[in-house]
């Protein structure tokens, strides 16, 4: 009855949770949340915690606990109580996949495998719905940007697909398992259809990832086919991939790129700023102005936007006010909410996965945390339960991940 149980959570209910995530939330918190009072009632008072739970858990506890510290002197405490029961994934994921029974490596790489289905199956799904209102309103502008990611930011679908570009890459092209020639041409498939939507979501932080997830592939490929042929073969192949990299980035001429692109050289700062760039510029001034005045503690997570608010309407940034913009960097948004400490923990329990998963499987960890941190320079990641779900499902999936020696390497570099 055990072994059926065990079988029925870790075979089959991750993997279904990696394929709702990205396309139905709730139900994935849901069914996250049935797992979770099985795993206390049948296992947790049973089973002591394992090194990878005592390590998570306990960096979780104490952001937490800083979180809490923080309601004694927020101002807004229902604000403070919202965000509160909003971070509670920081603990509840390594709960639950971490202090139990642990995950073999099939299972988390099932998985993966499920959240890429997922990943193609909303855009596909978001793409047919874009054209079915082409074809009513005969405006373009539906195939892009929040047009075409309706029901979440785009940053996060872009996340998403760069993640699935990370583990169907190695899956298909740098495995040391056999792999047939049809499986590497649906794969190859699969990524060009993932960098299509991203381009189309007009994310910048996900098409920089994509393109250095892609060249990070193309190296580990290029080391294990073509490194020890012919050079005029390697050169070959260089100057291909070379070739299309300056001919993708040259399509790339969407106005989100020019207007960062003129905001950089230019390097002038309006007052009152509209645009993306210059406005998120803007933002990371003002939030680095609030966190230098409370530095130690921090403001309290209920006073972060209050705070931000009034900051901004001494600066006479009227625009940022009257949308109230968060840090728009998760890294300040929690300095500024926690002071240097609870930044601190963030930043560990983001690295941690790449210390604990397995040695040989700790290139998808890798990669994971790399999506993290570069959205997290971007946007407050950790302020929508999209970004939040997504990156502590992983991480406490990684770090309670078991890989027996015997384990066939399927993922690898």
């Amino acid at each position: 009855m055990n072994q059926f149980k065990s079988y029925i959570s870790e075979n089959a209910l991750l993997p279904f949770i990696g394929l709702l995530i990205p396309i139905w939330l709730p139900g994935a918190l849901l069914i996250s949340l049935i797992h979770l009072l099985g795993l206390i009632i049948y296992r947790q008072i049973q089973n002591p915690l394992r090194r990878p739970s005592v390590w998570l858990t306990g960096v979780a506890a104490s952001y937490l606990l800083i979180q809490v510290t923080g309601l004694l002197n927020t101002e807004d405490f229902n604000n403070g109580i919202f965000n509160l029961q909003q971070k509670l994934s920081l603990l509840f994921f390594p709960v639950l996949l971490t202090s139990g029974q642990k995950i073999n490596w099939h299972v988390t790489r099932k998985t993966l495998l499920n959240f890429c289905v997922g990943s193609i199956a909303i855009s596909v799904f978001l793409l047919l719905k874009a054209t079915w209102h082409w074809l009513n309103e005969k405006d373009i502008q539906v195939f892009y940007y929040q047009q075409l990611a309706s029901h979440l930011h785009p940053s996060y679908l872009a996340a998403y697909l760069c993640f699935s570009i990370g583990i169907i890459g190695p899956e298909t092209f740098t495995t040391a398992m056999p792999v047939t020639r049809l499986k590497r041409i649906i794969g190859l498939i699969e990524i060009l259809f993932c960098l299509g939507v991203i381009y189309l979501l007009q994310s910048k932080a996900g098409i920089i990832v994509a393109f250095c997830i892609i060249l990070f592939l193309f190296a580990s490929w290029f080391y294990k086919e073509i490194w020890h042929r012919s050079l005029g073969l390697r050169i070959i192949v260089v100057a291909t991939f070379v070739g299309l990299c300056l001919f993708a980035i040259s399509r790339i001429q969407n106005e989100r790129f020019k207007a960062m692109f003129d905001t950089l050289q230019n390097g002038h700062l309006e007052q009152d700023p509209h645009e993306s760039t210059q406005l998120r510029l803007a933002v990371w001034q003002s939030g680095v102005a609030v966190f230098e005045q409370n530095w130690l503690c921090g403001t309290g997570a209920g006073d972060v936007k209050h705070d931000l608010n009034d900051e901004y309407t001494q600066r006479g940034m009227h625009y940022a006010a009257d949308l109230m913009l968060n840090a728009h960097n998760q890294f300040l948004q929690t300095a500024i909410g926690g002071g240097i400490f609870q930044l601190l923990l963030l930043i560990a329990f983001i690295l941690l996965p790449a210390r604990l998963t397995p040695h040989r499987y700790r290139l998808p960890a890798l990669l994971l945390v790399f999506i993290i941190v570069v959205n997290m320079l971007f946007e407050s990641y950790f302020e929508s339960q999209w970004g939040l779900v997504f990156a502590c499902f992983f991480i406490a999936l990684f770090s309670g991940t078991h890989a027996p020696l015997d384990t066939p390497r399927e993922i690898s570099i």
